[in-house]
């Protein structure tokens, strides 16, 4: 199995970096070439903000663009900064979910009406928080117990029963396999 990390699509050049936009692009769309010539053997990793939705993300619509989004899996990145985790649930699961509306009525809505898009593949969702001490993210010897406290960080995000920020509905995308690194 090869891993091949190739740099995130670039939307806007800036002047210090003069054509990185289109090199960027050049550069995954080779991998993807090279990837058809060589069987369709590779699997793709789309990355999307959990603060918006996955139907205006340029990454993912490039995907689809390339005809490789049935090769994909999605990662929602930033679960703790969703502004809504019925919504996130609803990406991620495809599932319909209530949302109070502004008159204080609710309402039942379909993950498609939100701007849900569903992958073949599937989709699963990490949060942005990183544990403390900074130390971890600056010394090489520290790389497991980092990773390892990440995980722990995780599971008290997602399915901690007596910590404030562990939602139902993160509880619940955590038990079903969805939610975390090790959903991947």
């Amino acid at each position: 199995l090869d891993l091949v990390d190739l740099p995130g699509l670039v939307t806007v050049d800036v002047p210090e970096y003069p054509g990185k936009r289109q090199g960027v692009f050049d550069l995954v769309s080779s991998q993807i070439a090279e990837d058809r010539e060589g069987g369709n053997t590779s699997i793709y990793l789309v990355t999307v903000p959990a603060t918006g939705s996955p139907t205006l993300n340029n990454a993912l619509k490039f995907m689809h663009d390339m005809g490789v989004a049935d090769r994909t899996v999605g990662v929602f990145t930033k679960a703790d900064q969703s502004p809504s985790l019925e919504r996130l649930r609803a990406f991620v699961t495809g599932e319909d979910f209530t949302e109070t509306e502004t008159d204080g009525s609710l309402v039942i809505k379909s993950a498609a009406a939100v701007g849900a898009a569903p992958l073949e593949k599937g989709w699963v969702t990490t949060m942005l928080k990183m544990p403390q001490p900074l130390m971890y993210y600056t010394s090489a010897q520290h790389s497991i117990e980092r990773m390892k406290k990440m995980d722990n960080e995780e599971k008290l995000f997602f399915g901690g029963e007596d910590k404030p920020f562990a939602s139902r509905i993160l509880r619940d995308l955590f038990d079903r396999g969805y939610a975390g690194v090790g959903a991947l």
